[in-house]
């Protein structure tokens, strides 16, 4: 069955709220994590605090479609 691929930018900063929302809700639609890289973080005097972000590959069996409604 074919499958389908996307990649998201999760990016996480201590104390900002929960930066995998959109991961977890991927995660929840029967997406599964194929790799993941980190790209770094950063922290400094104007920007305080330290970021991360990270690529994530995503990948799924391709959903049919009937009628034009998904079957989900």
């Amino acid at each position: 069955m074919p499958r389908e691929y996307i990649a998201i930018v999760v990016h996480y900063e201590p104390g900002s709220g929960n930066a995998t929302d959109e991961l977890n809700a991927l995660l929840n639609d029967d997406w599964s994590i194929v790799s993941t890289a980190a790209m770094g973080g950063a922290g400094s005097e104007a920007l305080p605090g330290t970021h991360f972000a990270a690529l994530v590959v995503l990948e799924r069996e391709e959903k049919k479609t009937v009628g034009g409604f998904r079957n989900a």
